[in-house]
């Protein structure tokens, strides 16, 4: 009995060294694909790739984050500074995507209401408000709120809003040159 597992386990001892030395290739090169550590590979943009630029949808997109930021600012107002603050940098950013998707005529005239907004809330980037000017300025800012909804919604301002772009990457055309 002895003599039978002493036999057994010499062989298998023999068959593992044999494998792990010099063995089987194959199978080294399956588990270094399970375990080795893959690369990420970079998407580059295609040379010539169109692209275009939907005024439409740009607008119609800051339109509606534009009103959800309003509210919340006009709802936390009082609450949290840092968060005034980024609102109010949010709200004016959004204000001016919608101003560079429109015809001139009327980014003109939200021109304006970015600098109204920015006058208003001037007062809240420079210093903590009281509880009277916070109430003062909520009212403020929701009578703004429904103006500008009236006069800017995206209903209304479709036949303002600038034609597609169709814009081919520079690559493309620098391609063309040589």
């Amino acid at each position: 009995m002895k003599k039978r597992q002493l036999f057994i386990s010499s062989i298998l001892i023999v068959l593992l060294s044999g494998i792990g030395l010099g063995g089987c290739a194959s199978l080294q090169d399956k588990c270094r694909e399970l375990f080795a550590r893959k690369k990420p590979t970079l998407k580059s943009p295609i040379a010539g790739l169109e692209e275009v630029i939907d005024y439409r949808k740009t607008y119609r997109n800051s339109y509606i984050l534009w009103r959800a930021y309003q509210e919340e600012l006009v709802d936390k107002l009082g609450t949290n500074r840092k968060k005034e603050l980024r609102l109010r940098y949010i709200i004016i950013e959004h204000l001016k995507i919608m101003q560079s998707c429109l015809k001139q005529e009327k980014a003109q005239d939200i021109g304006m209401v970015v600098q109204r907004f920015e006058d208003m809330t001037s007062e809240l980037a420079r210093r903590r408000l009281t509880n009277p000017e916070i109430q003062q300025l909520k009212r403020s800012l929701s009578r703004e709120d429904r103006i500008f909804q009236k006069e800017f919604s995206y209903q209304k301002m479709q036949k303002w809003i600038k034609p597609n772009v169709r814009y081919v990457s520079p690559d493309y055309l620098e391609d063309d040159k040589n």
